[in-house]
């Protein structure tokens, strides 16, 4: 039974190595009186950027691996 336990963990630890996320290609159309966009303004609020986009441009959304920012404050030391 521990046999099959450790070779069910060593499995899943060396298939959670090649798991990647997807990119994404977002364009952007109108709808209504023109389907013509002139700008879009794309916001990160996680990082607080921002970009502006032409209406014929493509938004690429590639995958990154992001971490928790360490937090650095005063502990009584």
């Amino acid at each position: 039974m521990k046999k099959k336990i450790c070779t069910l963990l060593v499995f899943i630890f060396f298939s959670i190595r090649f798991i990647q996320s997807q990119d994404y290609l977002i364009n952007f159309n109108g709808t209504g009186a023109t389907t013509t966009v002139e700008s879009v303004k794309v916001e990160n609020i996680t990082q607080g950027t921002e970009v502006t986009l032409s209406g014929n441009e493509v938004l690429h959304l590639v995958s990154v691996v992001t971490g928790i920012d360490q937090i650095i404050g005063d502990n009584g030391d």
